[in-house]
């Protein structure tokens, strides 16, 4: 959670404020993945239910698949109010997602006419969103529990409005620059309104310069077509002396290159540049099949032109970019080498240190790959055999029960030190009389939740979310419950990403809308081996004896240690913020 810039004369009200920090920490890439966007609100839950079914009907994929999207449906629509139910109720879709032997046909039809009956959603949401920041200003206090709804609509929304085409870097910058004009706004309604805009925004003509170097043999004229056009340098410098600075910069500083221009109707300008990626795939794809011993060399950006404002035009990275914070110097590298140093000083059997191994490696291809499908299964591959067992079995199902307690187990940990950061980040200690830089404990010290509480005007997520952790973690029977809710999140993300990967495998599914899982299932790879290094070098413990330490000692004492923390009947947040985190060695 970071500082938010406004360049609003009239001061903002506390839910006002929370729109705009919500929408912004959803957006932000370098959020922690418990606080990013989510992949589905219930109208896109629906599609995406829609297009399992077709796959299952087809015999591509398992019904298990279906299933889990079907107790995550159970779980949205129970607290959804937003979708319009015209020929169809609300009350005969729960009944068909909650009986224990489901219509596929009935649920696919139902499926697609409530997707097809609220087109509108979007509108829909934000409307809802303007009238729950009027009630809640309207309220003499304070109260956290006020602000659940508004806090949900806000990710549905954005959800939408990806789902409509745009980028979610785009809406983070976009949302700054309304925010944080030059010439200030007179109040919130002003960049409100306009954030509206983007519901009925027509798309926009894109102008994608991509910049190859081709081998001797092939001419750029011969690879030329309609929607991948060749433009010669004298033409290219032209156009980009006619556009900006920039863009003249970057066509002279790649002089050695061929250009090729894509035209792409789209919604925002980095959106457009991760389509014509797709496009010019597609084209390498075909070129590799008479050319495969000659490399072509795709420059890593690429210069985007909209026709709106051309003078606006910029280059971006060619390549996909990933959600999370992934540290990569030499600071980074040479930590982990050292602990790398220290763990081959050490009992570790070699079936452990070969799974390390491999697993590094496919982080290694994975994060090299251009494509994501090359990402996706590289990772995947990593995670799986990480929790292959030596003795055969489903691999699958062993790395949902274990990784799912293991990140379970350090989950508090993870958000209350999101929020001490906060703390650091929105300058807050000097209000808080027990602030300890090095133990959590302060953030649930009744005495800090209120000192930091009467900062609600300023920061009101903060508030919220503190208060709302503090109360999600409040007991035994509460901790329990958000346990298992965060475990279930787990297993389902999983299975998602697996049935994706299999859709890639055995169907060779191609889409590039795969780039949040595929951030997810980078950081599930990276926080189990920083989890492994960690339990080797800072808590070893041969739990079977044998004399050696080994994954499986590892992977057996996290999932025990939950399951008896749960178990106790007496687990207090305390206990858990004592689990401590894996150090991240790697990321």
């Amino acid at each position: 959670m970071q500082q938010v810039r406004i360049n609003i004369t009239d001061p903002l009200t506390a839910p006002q404020m929370f729109f705009l920090q919500k929408s912004l920490e959803l957006l932000h890439r370098d959020t922690i993945d418990t606080y990013r966007l989510r992949i589905n609100n219930p109208r896109t839950l629906l599609r995406e239910l829609s297009q399992v079914l077709v796959l299952i009907k087809q015999g591509s994929i398992k019904e298990l698949y279906a299933a889990e999207l079907i107790n995550e449906a159970l779980v949205l629509f129970k607290e959804e109010e937003e979708l319009n139910f015209i020929s169809i109720s609300k009350k005969y879709l729960l009944s068909l997602i909650g009986s224990n032997k489901w219509d596929k046909d009935k649920l696919y039809y139902v499926a697609n006419v409530l997707v097809n009956e609220n087109t509108g959603y979007a509108d829909e949401l934000f409307q809802n969103i303007s009238r729950e920041i009027a009630r809640v200003e309207a309220l003499p206090n304070f109260v956290y529990q006020e602000y659940d709804k508004l806090n949900r609509l806000i990710g549905y929304f954005y959800i939408e409005l990806k789902s409509m085409g745009y980028s979610k870097e785009y809406l983070h910058r976009f949302l700054r620059s309304i925010f944080s004009p030059r010439v200030a706004h007179q109040n919130f309604g002003q960049p409100f309104d306009i954030v509206r805009t983007l519901i009925a925004r027509e798309k926009e003509e894109f102008s994608v310069y991509a910049a190859l170097k081709l081998p001797m043999s092939l001419a750029p004229e011969d690879i030329s077509s309609e929607d991948f056009e060749f433009i010669s340098y004298t033409d290219i410098d032209a156009i980009a002396d006619a556009t900006n600075r920039q863009f003249k910069t970057f066509v002279r500083q790649n002089s050695e290159y061929s250009f090729f221009k894509i035209t792409i109707q789209c919604t925002d300008y980095l959106s457009a540049g991760y389509v014509a990626r797709g496009i010019l795939q597609t084209k390498l794809d075909l070129l590799f099949m008479g050319l495969s011993s000659d490399e072509i060399t795709v420059n890593k950006k690429c210069f985007v032109v909209g026709t709106t404002f051309p003078q606006r035009g910029n280059n971006q990275y060619f390549n996909y970019q990933l959600d999370g914070r992934f540290i990569s110097n030499i600071t980074t590298y040479n930590a982990f080498l050292e602990k790398l140093n220290d763990m081959n000083s050490r009992p570790v059997d070699n079936v452990s240190l070969s799974k390390l191994q491999a697993g590094l490696r496919y982080l290694r291809l994975g994060s090299y790959s251009d494509e994501l499908e090359g990402k996706l299964l590289n990772y995947w591959i990593a995670i799986e055999y990480l929790f292959s067992a030596n003795t055969g079995g489903d691999k699958v199902a062993r790395l949902v029960e274990y990784y799912t307690k293991i990140h379970s187990l350090s989950y508090a940990v993870k958000i209350f030190q999101y929020i001490h950061k906060s703390v650091q980040s929105l300058e807050l200690d000097t209000v808080l009389t027990h602030y300890n830089q090095n133990d959590l404990d302060y953030l649930i010290n009744p005495l800090s939740i209120i000192e930091l509480s009467s900062e609600v005007v300023r920061f009101p997520l903060f508030v919220y979310r503190l208060q709302t952790l503090n109360a999600r973690f409040q007991d035994h029977n509460r901790i329990k419950s958000e346990l298992e809710r965060h475990g279930n999140n787990l297993r389902r993300n999983l299975l998602r990403i697996y049935r994706v990967r299999n859709e890639i495998v055995h169907n060779a599914a191609k889409d590039t809308n795969i780039i949040e899982i595929t951030s997810h299932i980078r950081y599930y790879l990276t926080f189990i081996i920083n989890g492994f290094l960690d339990f080797i070098i800072n808590h070893p413990l041969d739990a079977d004896q044998d004399g050696k330490l080994s994954i499986d000692d590892y992977f057996m004492i996290s999932g025990i240690r939950l399951d008896s923390l749960i178990n106790s009947n007496s687990a207090t947040i305390s206990d858990l913020l004592d689990f401590q985190n894996p150090l991240e060695y790697l990321s």
